[in-house]
């Protein structure tokens, strides 16, 4: 992965790596000509899983575009070049919402009962916003939130799904925290995974721990 930083993946420079995603690792480039940093995720060819990771990855990027909220991290394009498979979204400021959980918690308690509950609903606006797409997310946990300014923001869709899809047997199907008891290889995936995530979360910011 080291070997990406100063590459281009078509007019963005790869600068250093920020985080693993839940698809592919995420790299912080800049544009070509313009400066802008954005953010790449990226599946080098020579990943031991690539034709996997490719698919996932695009999957990701297919369903990420078609969503335009300020709560989802946006997607601006996604390609494949001689070097790997990539998808170029927003650059991303601030704090994780598990962050936000271990620092400010009190003991027993969890958050502020206000800002709990002010977050969850930025968050199931977001989650609302996906349903109206058809689109699950099936992997909602504090992690794939972030606070950015006032803004909270699901920022990785690595196990996204089509509403009704479902994963095969072995496929990674969620944090067990925050996975719904009904999530079961090949059956199809609904909303109501979301909603039950929604619930731990909840739940653990007003408590300060999920409740399983």
């Amino acid at each position: 992965e080291a070997c990406m930083i100063g590459q281009m993946i078509g007019i963005y420079r790869i600068e250093e790596k920020l985080a693993q995603g839940g698809s592919a690792p995420i790299y912080r480039a800049i544009q070509e000509g313009g400066g802008a940093e954005l953010a790449v995720k990226l599946v080098e060819r020579t990943h031991p899983d690539y034709l996997d990771q490719r698919a996932r990855l695009r999957h990701e990027a297919s369903l990420s575009l078609r969503a335009n909220h300020h709560g989802i991290v946006r997607t601006y394009s996604s390609g494949e070049i001689a070097e790997c498979c990539y998808a170029v979204q927003e650059l991303l400021r601030g704090r994780p919402l598990h962050h936000i959980l271990r620092e400010e918690s009190k003991p027993g308690e969890g958050l502020n009962r206000g800002h709990a509950l002010a977050l969850t609903a930025d968050l199931a606006e977001a989650v609302a916003h996906l349903h109206g797409l058809e689109i699950v997310h099936a992997d909602l946990k504090p992690p794939n939130a972030m606070l950015c300014g006032n803004r909270l923001v699901i920022c990785d869709l690595g196990l996204a799904v089509l509403e009704g899809e479902s994963r095969s047997k072995g496929a990674v199907m969620g944090s067990p925290s925050y996975m719904a008891p009904e999530v079961d290889p090949g059956e199809p995936i609904t909303r109501k995974v979301d909603l039950w995530a929604l619930g731990v979360i909840l739940f653990e910011m007003l408590a300060g721990a999920t409740p399983f």
